[in-house]
């Protein structure tokens, strides 16, 4: 599994979740991961709320919360248009004056999530095409194949990018940190100042953190390892990436100049 890169100069990371597929740790704790690592804000999206009932909901966004201490978690059904006007607030903050400022986001989720539904709700217009759901009617099929970027009317760029199953994250130790919030929290409980959180005695984390999490945790730390480390000596596929990351670097450079100048014309 290769590291990617996904968008540049983002200053949002909406982490799509559908509500009808569940919420699926791993891959939202890496999604965290990525987004600590760019310097954006992580904000955890859940989409087509109103696809199972309350009390799944409540649940579903408590899970998340868990998983995500300190983001903020945001339920969405462009259904029945709910939660859409508070993602459109996020796209828009406000400079040391008071005047809005539009921000640049990126939405990373497996496919059908429902990214492409959101940003059709958030331009107000059909912009991308939607997967037809399938047979049992709940979950929608892949339909981006590509990353696309738009600027929305209400103000901020939003960045589509395709329906990932699996990708690597070269985070550093500060972002992984972020990611796992409840795992620092408690580490300073630890009976050792150098605990590993693996097989030490009095080990508060060990002790507080489930061990599926905890897992992952290591897990991810390995990964960042072993990718900065082959960052120190690239071969032709990584230095074909690199290409293609500034290629795509390229247009949400034009995005932001896209912003400026509608600022300008404000």
């Amino acid at each position: 599994m290769a590291p990617c890169v996904l968008a540049a100069n983002v200053d949002v990371v909406f982490c799509v979740v559908a509500a009808d597929q569940g919420l699926r740790p791993r891959r939202l704790e890496r999604a965290l991961a990525l987004a600590y690592e760019s310097g954006a804000e992580p904000v955890v999206v859940v989409t087509k709320a109103d696809l199972i009932d309350d009390d799944a909901l409540a649940a579903l966004l408590w899970e998340a919360q868990t998983l995500a201490p300190g983001c903020r978690v945001v339920a969405t059904s462009t259904a029945r248009e709910d939660g859409v006007t508070a993602i459109r607030a996020l796209l828009v903050s406000s400079d040391a004056g008071g005047e809005p400022v539009a921000r640049v986001a990126v939405m990373l989720g497996v496919s059908g999530a429902g990214k492409s539904a959101l940003i059709n709700a958030l331009m107000g217009a059909p912009v991308l095409a939607e997967g037809a759901l399938s047979k049992d009617g709940l979950r929608g099929a892949h339909t981006t194949s590509r990353r696309s970027v738009h600027v929305v009317p209400s103000g901020g760029v939003v960045i589509d990018t395709p329906g990932l199953r699996a990708f690597a994250v070269a985070a550093s130790d500060d972002a992984l940190a972020a990611a796992f919030a409840d795992v620092e929290a408690l580490a300073p409980s630890c009976r050792y100042r150098d605990c590993a959180h693996i097989a030490e005695p009095g080990c508060a984390v060990r002790d507080g953190v489930p061990a599926e999490r905890l897992a992952s945790y290591h897990r991810l730390h390995r990964e960042a390892e072993r990718l900065r480390a082959r960052e120190q000596h690239p071969g032709p596929a990584l230095a074909q990436q690199r290409q293609q990351e500034r290629s795509f670097g390229r247009i949400t450079r034009e995005a932001g100049a896209h912003r400026r100048r509608r600022r300008g014309e404000l």
